[in-house]
């Protein structure tokens, strides 16, 4: 283990894997998803890591709700479940992009097909799956469910070629019902996080931030002079907020007001989880894992937004 990423945050490097996501149950317990067929998990705050061989081939995303329920999905119609922590996983032949678990039994996923996409729901953990949205012509992306009812959607539709129309669905009877909340912009949006039912996030291509204070029924740009991909967003409480992407982490302490960078990192970071105001964990390219204990520490290079500016939006039932 290494200390060279700045007293803020440190760092943890493994050679030869791509690190996709990363979920923490308590400040002991966390598991990382590579893109290969490895999850990695620690119970020591990442001090030491495990690793479990999952015997596929390409890991897309991952869930864990407690200590032992996990789900994990994959190329080539692969679709994993363990009940004991990682001890053992159970696979299934499923095609299934990116999946959110509010439960041990209640989930939610994306489907990719050639001519449309689907929103999935299980409630028996994973053994049946129905299909509860169709958009044609689309692809979804990151979803996030803040309870068994209420979530939010990250959709894109090409509009030409590297062109595309950015949109959130979002629904609040379990999927029965969406409505398309926000579609006038031409920026791929790659990742989504709520706070509670009315606070949050959604970030994407060159630097983009949206953000909501009343569960989307308005979207606010918070302008910033970046242009990095963002990959993965959080918010951390009503003030602060942290997203990573293309060699950069950027945070509000301002609910938006301002944004500022963080550490300087020559590597994409791919997902970004906290447990607390104060501790946190990056993951990234090129095997890194990294840990803040006090918040990632100082924010740098704060430049004023035009924070408030709404943007123009429609609302479709589905």
């Amino acid at each position: 283990k290494t200390t060279n990423a700045g007293t803020e945050w440190s760092q943890t490097q493994f050679s030869g894997v791509r690190f996709k996501s990363l979920k923490f149950i308590d400040e002991n317990l966390g598991y990382v998803l590579t893109d290969s067929n490895f999850v990695y998990k620690t119970t020591n705050g990442g001090v030491n890591w495990e690793i479990q061989s999952l015997n596929g081939s390409y890991m897309i995303s991952f869930d864990f709700t407690d200590a032992n329920n996990g789900f994990v999905s994959g190329h080539y119609l692969k679709f994993y479940r363990t009940t004991d922590g990682g001890a053992n996983w159970i696979s299934s032949s499923r095609n299934i992009f990116e999946v959110d678990f509010v439960d041990a039994n209640t989930g939610y996923a994306t489907v990719l097909n050639i001519l449309s996409s689907n929103i999935i729901k299980t409630t028996n953990a994973g053994l049946n799956w129905s299909i509860v949205y169709t958009r044609d012509t689309s692809s979804l992306n990151d979803l996030f469910f803040i309870n068994n009812n209420t979530g939010w959607v990250l959709g894109e539709k090409n509009r030409t070629i590297n062109i595309y129309d950015g949109f959130i669905l979002k629904t609040t009877n379990g999927g029965d019902n969406w409505v398309t909340q926000f579609t006038n912009t031409i920026r791929n949006l790659n990742s989504i996080d709520f706070i509670e039912n009315n606070k949050g996030y959604a970030v994407g291509e060159n630097g983009f931030i949206i953000k909501t204070t009343n569960g989307g029924i308005n979207w606010l740009s918070d302008m910033t002079p970046y242009s990095k991909d963002l990959n993965s967003v959080q918010m951390i409480d009503d003030n602060n907020c942290i997203s990573v992407g293309d060699s950069i982490i950027m945070k509000t302490i301002s609910n938006g007001m301002y944004w500022g960078t963080q550490n300087s990192i020559q590597y994409s970071l791919n997902s970004v989880f906290f447990l607390n105001s104060s501790t946190g964990f990056i993951v990234g390219d090129v095997g890194r894992i990294y840990k803040t204990l006090n918040g990632g520490g100082n924010v740098v290079s704060i430049s004023a937004t035009t924070n408030g500016i709404p943007i123009p939006f429609s609302l479709s039932q589905n």
